[in-house]
């Protein structure tokens, strides 16, 4: 099956979700709620894409014929920060992690990386 992401023409199977197909294209989503085994719950939703203007996870979504999927969008960006603002407060308080290596601080790193919720990020950083 043929779909094109971020402009470029990709054969796909069909059988398998967007989330897979992206990451064999070298592209990064970012995840919480996925986990490999189990079935998806697109509960995070941070693995969104944009397709024809709407936001739809890839977690649990498949491809569709002709499909084009854009993975970097302002509109992506807004979607992602605002679920880790809604997310970061309860972890801060909560992460029991000492190296920090896990899920939400690799993609609250990346969002600093990006200067995605530069906002949140101050709000939430320790004084220095």
């Amino acid at each position: 099956m043929q779909i094109k992401i971020n402009g470029k023409d990709i054969e796909c199977d069909e059988k398998k979700t967007l989330l897979h197909i992206l990451k064999e294209n070298g592209i990064e989503i970012p995840t919480l709620c996925y986990q490999e085994g189990l079935a998806p719950e697109s509960r995070c939703r941070l693995c969104v894409v944009e397709i024809n203007g709407k936001l739809v996870t890839t977690c649990n979504s498949y491809p569709q014929k002709g499909m084009e999927i854009l993975t970097n969008t302002k509109k992506i960006e807004r979607s992602r920060r605002i679920n880790i603002e809604l997310i970061v407060p309860e972890h801060m308080d909560s992460c029991v992690i000492g190296n920090k290596d896990h899920d939400l601080c690799k993609i609250i790193s990346r969002s600093e990386e990006r200067r995605v919720g530069k906002e949140c990020r101050d709000r939430w950083s320790p004084q220095q």
